[in-house]
């Protein structure tokens, strides 16, 4: 099965804990993460760092246009 590619809106507490630390250590073999993006950029550049350097985008429609995930969590 080939892993499926998702993006990250919002990586406060929430995003980080429910979605991202979840994706990273527990579904790493179904589903990767490869774009985050929130509204306070250096927010998302912590999240990137302690969780294997996630692409960080300045504007939402370029980070889905740039990765073309399978899905959106927000």
């Amino acid at each position: 099965m080939a892993k499926k590619v998702c993006v990250l809106a919002g990586t406060g507490h929430r995003g980080v804990q429910s979605y991202i630390k979840p994706i990273v250590e527990d579904f790493a073999d179904y589903v990767e993460c490869k774009g985050l993006f929130d509204a306070v950029k250096a927010r998302a550049e912590v999240c990137s760092r302690e969780f294997g350097n996630i692409p960080v985008f300045d504007d939402y429609e370029a980070m889905l246009d740039t990765v073309k995930p399978d899905f959106v969590i927000v």
